[in-house]
């Protein structure tokens, strides 16, 4: 009897502790552009009359992806073309429940720093309005940002950016978020001097998104009673409120 009644407090103190912890919920994806990641056919487009290409990368500097075998890179192996403008885009789900919004990924740049350069955009409205993740970062509060210069020669470096209080209009910003699904735009783009160089390699984006569901409702301390205690014979539950 002691045994089984041990076990029944387990369970009923499990059931009660369940009731004030919300569960934390992450939505998570990565585009490794490897001939397996699912994700690239869902959530990358590349534009029809853009240099833009997924394969391994067999250009003057650029001869290895950063991880794996593949990246998106601006032609995977002729130089880059002068007077050129080219985009691809990253399609993402919006989440509705409140949290936090992340997105990232690693690059390198061989291009001109005077006259190229590259450029990462993102919309809350389906494309009608574009904001520049890194010239917009003051007014729409976009933070974390790291290694934002998109031009010259460079080694791999990460990029990040966060963009919770534009995506939950926590500010009243001027351009906001409408639709349920956010569209980032990775450009490219070369002048009509440019020498021909490898351009933009980009490789494992990074999407992340997590919150923890709000307002769950706390059990009394009294609002139930198992009683008595020691148990002789008979064990009775007692409802006083629960909610």
């Amino acid at each position: 009897m002691k045994t089984l009644l041990y076990y029944f407090f387990i369970t009923i103190t499990l059931l009660l502790f369940s009731s004030k912890v919300g569960a934390q919920y992450l939505s998570t994806y990565y585009i490794t552009f490897e001939t397996s990641d699912i994700n690239v056919a869902t959530h990358v487009k590349i534009d029809s009359n853009s240099i833009w290409q997924i394969g391994k990368p067999q250009k003057v500097s650029f001869t290895n992806a950063y991880s794996g075998q593949r990246a998106i890179v601006t032609d995977t192996a002729n130089p880059t073309s002068v007077g050129d403008t080219s985009f691809f885009y990253l399609f993402s789900s919006a989440n509705n429940p409140p949290g936090q919004q992340y997105m990232s990924f690693h690059y390198r740049m061989f291009c001109d720093s005077l006259k190229d350069y590259g450029k990462v955009e993102i919309s809350g409205d389906l494309g009608n309005n574009w904001l520049d993740l890194v010239r917009d970062a003051s007014t729409y509060d976009f933070y974390s940002l790291t290694d934002t210069i998109f031009t010259g020669r460079t080694n791999w470096k990460y990029f990040t950016v966060n963009y919770t209080p534009w995506y939950w209009d926590q500010f009243n910003y001027p351009i906001k978020r409408t639709s349920d699904t956010i569209i980032y735009k990775f450009t490219y783009i070369s002048d009509s001097t440019s020498i021909y160089t490898d351009g933009w390699e980009i490789d494992q984006i990074y999407v992340d998104s997590y919150y923890i569901p709000g307002g769950t409702v706390e059990n009394s301390n009294n609002g139930l009673k198992i009683y008595p205690n020691p148990v002789t014979s008979s064990l009775f539950i007692k409802e006083n409120s629960l909610i």
